[in-house]
This record gives C-alpha cells, sequence and structure tokens, in this order.
C-alpha cells in the first residue's frame, strides 16, 4: 500500500523589490557629493526617513565618478522623506505593481512628479537611475 501527501498553500509568496537608485546634481550638473567640488557635501548628509519619523540607511556606490544612493521606498506609506544637509527637504515615494508573484516599484515620485516607470518587474538595482537636479530652498 503506498500513501501520498501533497500541500500546497493558496497564500502568495511576492518577492518585493522597494528600493530606487537616485543620484543628485546641483543646476549646473555637477554631483552635490562630488568631492573635488569646493561646494561639494558630505555623502552623511542625505538621510532618508519614513513618515513616522524612522530613519532608513541607504547604500552609497560611486559609478563613472557620481555617487549613486539606493533609496528605500516603503510599500505601506509608500513614501520616503529626503533630507539632504541643510539644503532641502524633499518627498520620493511610489506606485506598487504585483506580476507574477512580485511585487515592485511601478513608478516613481519625486517631489509628486513622476520620475520613472518600469512596466515590468526588474531586480533591484537594475541600473536604472533617477538624476534628480537639488535647488536650495
Amino acid at each position: 500500500m503506498f500513501f501520498g501527501l501533497l500541500s500546497c498553500s493558496k497564500e502568495k509568496d511576492s518577492n518585493l523589490c522597494m528600493n530606487q537608485v537616485f543620484s543628485f546634481f546641483d543646476e549646473n550638473g555637477n554631483d552635490i557629493f562630488d568631492q573635488n567640488l569646493s561646494s561639494h557635501l558630505d555623502t552623511l548628509a542625505l538621510k532618508t526617513y519614513t513618515l513616522s519619523g524612522e530613519e532608513v540607511s541607504n547604500t552609497i556606490w560611486k559609478v563613472n565618478g557620481v555617487y549613486q544612493f539606493n533609496i528605500f521606498i516603503n510599500n505601506i506609506d509608500s513614501t520616503t522623506i529626503v533630507k539632504i544637509g541643510e539644503l532641502t527637504i524633499d518627498t520620493i515615494s511610489a506606485d506598487f505593481k504585483e506580476v507574477d508573484n512580485a511585487l515592485f516599484i511601478h513608478k516613481v515620485f519625486y517631489n509628486g512628479l513622476l520620475v520613472m516607470t518600469n512596466e515590468e518587474s526588474t531586480a533591484c538595482g537594475s541600473g536604472k537611475v533617477v538624476n534628480v537636479f537639488v535647488k536650495p530652498d
């Protein structure tokens, strides 16, 4: 006699990608974190927070001489507050989309303006960078 037991879960096991890569430039197109500029900011000057005020850490790296920040966007409240030294306080928000068990950032908004659209699920760190031009408040 042979008995077999097979169990299947009805719950979806979604993959989450809740990060977007950003680079920040001044009005002249200079990386505001470029240490070769006299007016540069330290990379530690960029801080990000959830709407509830909790600070969120970011991954920072340099590509072709430009600093890139991998910034977390919470899918629950879909908004991150970005503070860049004493220059500015901005918001990043996103619309999320689920396709084939993957929840991913579909649209990215910087201060309410659409800056990136991903039509299909992409791996985190897929190389799409949002370039932001910072104007002092």
